[in-house]
């Protein structure tokens, strides 16, 4: 799910307040975004907002949104499909935490920090 399409659904709001309550929890944040569509200057790397961002190689567009935390992994589609699926299982959250780290050592660091 792109940037573009969180402005619509579930909507900017939402999403800042979400990060709002992360921040507050002290969760730390690692994104990897892909494709041409994700590289508006939005959620960049911050320290004071604990989020790192990564951009996968240039041949590594998905059409998916994935978020690993606990021991569940969920997937939001693209608008163009649109659906959900979480699944809840320690087995299934560690093969998918691996294949992130993976990606994760493979795709660029964003640029410096933004200042606080």
């Amino acid at each position: 799910m792109s940037n573009s399409e969180l402005f619509q659904t579930p909507g900017f709001e939402v999403i800042r307040d979400v990060a709002v309550r992360r921040i507050r929890a002290g969760i730390n944040l690692r994104v990897i975004r892909s494709g041409p569509g994700d590289t508006r200057d939005l959620w960049r790397s911050s320290k004071r907002d604990l989020r790192e961002l990564r951009f996968a190689p240039a041949d590594f567009e998905v059409g998916i949104t994935t978020y690993l935390y606990d021991d569940t992994v969920a997937f939001v589609s693209s608008r163009a499909e649109h659906y959900a699926l979480s699944i809840q299982s320690a087995e299934f959250f560690a093969f998918e935490c691996s294949l992130f780290e993976v990606l994760w050592s493979t795709s660029t660091p964003d640029r410096s920090d933004k200042p606080v």
